[in-house]
């Protein structure tokens, strides 16, 4: 490595992303445990580090020389490797002064509080005397000393100018938090957090909203990694760069939050928008709808409009942490402020406007059936629909007018072309890029013919690799993988379900050992589910968890098990009996490689898409029905079907609740593919979406598994079955978990009994 960061967390860095494209240099995020910090720095296999928290004092003992920016901060962010002598700086003062000034906050002749004492408040504190601060003091949870004050009493310091906030409270993934309360501090001439993912916390949020100049950690963050560059590569610092760097960061981050009142065209702009800069469109209404297992008229009639509200809630703070998004929200969304803060952290808000004589009353919008009470509610939510707005989207003509003025707005008059041709230069490469935010594991999904040959679908490859594959894997795959890995080893696994045990897995741990990976290296695994669920849990593993990349080779694994982050091998005969959560770093998905797959096995794979588009999407199930070519229209069926596992995983990463959509038919199915010795995995749930659902969508179901070679019927031993089922992990107390379908796109969960199952399989088979 000769370029990189050293931290705790960083799985929400911007770092790399930033240090690549201003530099050109290979940028490393490199996570270690305290006891291995020192190791790394008497190793010194490095040009040049950023340190981030919690170990800015740490490194302190093991430099030989700190510059004077680091002694007057008491801190270091910046490492530099001089002929093997170590060199502290602190970048993070000239980031402060860039953040204060971007908000057009003087620090001069002020009163300073900073909350925190650690390494981030002593930058905050060196920068806000450098530029002639009238006093500085710090805000402490255990005050030392007379420039420290208790944080939880506010009467102490309410007389302070500019508050800044240096603790990470309200720093992703806990984005709930708020450090202060603004309203204790209406005298504030400014409010500063050094926080910069969410793009604004909360504190800022509120600040803005009460009209106090305020800026959140982003222009710290940039301006503090063009000087770090000074130190690295002897550039000099270029102020003109950082706000450049800014400008693209928060353009490319922030989502675009559209909201308006129903029939106003949020999902048509919005859609256009994400296609025209290669952007990921999200409806919170279709989540809802996906959430629920029903229409909203539906949750409306059984539930109420608490219900859906709450459900709505639920949806957008489960988006709060995403970057890069266009987010289509329902017309009443923003008439809950927690809704606005959420969606404002990371986006920007678009009221769309539209004539109200062009507003069209639906039946499926409960509260706005008819033109009166369409009019009605609009006079209601305009005034907060304005008052929530910081961007306008007029859509009188056309959407596609519409589009290319928010464009030239987004963008400015000149750059809309070039913008939108870089945005679709990667989709050219590589296909379409899902990225999955699944609580603290955040990861892309390339999608594309010829990825596997592609060296930008790869995660970082500088470091020590193994890829890991089977014998009955073309070794075709495994071998362009490591052309693309400079220190790289292989091993090759036997294949088959009844392989995914401990010895598979203590063959991984013994090539890591053998090599000495560390817990920066990385696993890639290239095959089928068996190959990616060993490697997941090998990684998840080996020294408390390190990277590995997931390449899925046959379409069961690219639609099931590539993604979600569960990881197992089996155990005493019962399957993914020891496992993990372990989200992987990359997940490279090459349809390519399904040209070697046998009919069978090809069929195999297509039962997961049935799967999904019958819980959840009828648009996709309908495609396959009409499909006149199934291989043919299998670059649409992949994306399709991974949005909705993704979509399921983010909103519960850990299966403890929506995520058990994605059993239906395994219930039956795991049982059948145990007993029965001769049907594959997903021909064993294909036979189990048949005891599974109901009209009128049984007969749809039944007609598509069968259209494409799967199986609807098995004549297992019912007695057998019962003894599987019996140690179902789905099972509770109350019966064993099961998801229904009676209307294809829709579901239900239903907890039976084992008697109820054991009867219903019976009878199943008298139809």
């Amino acid at each position: 490595m000769e370029y990189g960061l050293i931290g705790g967390r960083l799985g929400h860095s911007f770092s790399k992303d930033i240090h690549e494209k201003m530099s050109g240099i290979s940028y490393n995020l490199v996570e270690l445990a305290p006891d291995e910090v020192e190791a790394f720095l008497q190793r010194r296999e490095f040009k040049g580090i950023n340190v981030t928290i919690p170990y800015k004092q740490t490194v302190i003992p093991y430099l030989d020389e700190l510059d004077e920016s680091a002694r007057l901060a008491g801190a270091v962010n910046t490492i530099v490797n001089r002929d093997g002598r170590l060199i502290g700086y602190n970048t993070d003062v000239d980031g402060v002064e860039a953040m204060a000034a971007h908000a057009c906050i003087s620090f001069e002749g002020r009163r300073v509080t900073i909350l925190g004492t650690g390494g981030a408040s002593k930058a905050v504190a060196a920068a806000a005397r450098r530029s002639g601060a009238a006093s500085v003091k710090f805000a402490s949870r255990h005050p030392e000393g007379e420039d420290q004050v208790p944080i939880d009493d506010v009467t102490q310091w309410m007389d302070t100018d500019i508050l800044v906030n240096a603790t990470p409270t309200g720093m992703s993934p806990d984005t709930e938090g708020i450090v202060q309360d603004t309203d204790l501090l209406p005298f504030m001439n400014g409010v500063l957090d050094c926080v910069y993912n969410p793009l604004r916390t909360n504190l800022v949020i509120e600040s803005q909203w009460r009209g106090i100049p305020s800026e959140g950690g982003l222009m710290m963050l940039t301006a503090q990694a063009v000087k770090a560059r000074e130190h690295f590569l002897g550039i000099p610092y270029d102020r003109a760069l950082a706000e450049s760097i800014y400008n693209e960061q928060i353009r490319s981050r922030r989502n675009i939050v559209l909201i308006g009142m129903p029939s106003s065209g949020k999902s048509t702009v919005g859609a256009m928008i994400a296609a025209r800069l290669g952007r990921e469109f999200i409806d919170t209404d279709d989540l809802i709808i996906r959430k629920a297992g029903m229409s909203i008229p539906e949750i409306f009639a059984k539930h109420g409009e608490g219900a859906f509200r709450s459900l709505e809630s639920d949806i957008i703070a489960g988006l709060a942490q995403f970057q890069g998004k266009v987010i289509a929200t329902g017309g009443g969304a923003v008439l809950n402020w927690d809704n606005v803060r959420r969606l404002s952290q990371n986006g920007r808000i678009y009221l769309v406007l539209r004539d109200p004589e062009k507003l069209t009353a639906t039946s499926d919008r409960p509260l706005s059936r008819d033109k009166a009470s369409l009019q009605q509610l609009l006079q209601e939510r305009e005034p907060v629909y304005r008052s929530v707005a910081e961007g306008y989207i007029c859509n009188n003509t056309t959407p596609e007018e519409a589009v290319d003025s928010f464009l030239r707005e987004f963008y400015g008059e000149d750059a809309v072309e070039s913008a939108e041709t870089a945005a679709r230069k990667p989709e050219q490469a590589k296909g379409e890029i899902l990225h999955m935010q699944a609580g603290d594991a955040a990861y892309d999904i390339v999608i594309g013919r010829g990825a596997l040959d592609d060296s930008a679908s790869y995660p970082d490859l500088g470091r020590k690799v193994l890829v890991v594959t089977d014998d009955l894997v073309p070794a075709q795959y495994a071998d362009r993988v490591l052309k693309h890995c400079p220190e790289a080893w292989k091993l090759t696994l036997q294949h088959g379900e009844e392989h995914k045990n401990t010895a598979a897995l203590e063959a991984i741990w013994s090539e890591l050992r053998d090599h000495a990976f560390s817990r920066r290296d990385l696993i890639i695994a290239v095959g089928g589910g068996v190959v990616g669920d060993i490697c997941g849990f090998a990684a998840a593993s080996y020294m408390r968890g390190i990277d590995f990349c997931n390449i899925p080779t046959t379409l069961l694994s690219q639609l099931d098990s590539s993604i979600g982050g569960k990881t197992a091998v089996n155990f005493g005969g019962v399957k993914n009996l020891i496992g993990a959560f372990h989200h992987p770093c990359r997940v490279i998905i090459d349809p390519d490689t399904l040209g070697t797959l046998s009919e069978r096995l090809y069929a195999e794979g297509l039962a997961e898409a049935v799967k999904m588009a019958a819980t959840s999407d009828a648009a996709l199930f309908t495609l396959m029905e009409n499909s006149k070519d199934i291989r043919a229209d299998i670059d649409r069926i992949i994306p399709a079907a991974l949005r909705i596992k993704k979509d399921v995983v983010e909103q519960d990463p850990e299966e403890k609740g929506l995520r058990r959509v994605l059993n239906f038919g395994h219930t039956v199915g795991h049982a059948i593919e145990a007993v029965s010795g001769q049907f594959y995995h997903g021909e064993s749930v294909a036979i189990g979406m048949m005891y599974m659902s109901e009209e009128p969508a049984r007969s749809r179901i039944k007609a598509l598994l069968e259209r494409l070679g799967l199986p609807t019927r098995d004549d297992c031993p019912v007695e057998e079955l019962m003894e599987v089922l019996s140690r179902d992990k789905k099972k509770t107390s109350g019966g064993i978990a099961t998801v229904w379908v009676s209307e294809i796109g829709s579901f239900e969960f239903r907890t039976m009994a084992e008697k109820d199952i054991e009867l219903l399989i019976k009878n199943h088979r008298q139809q």
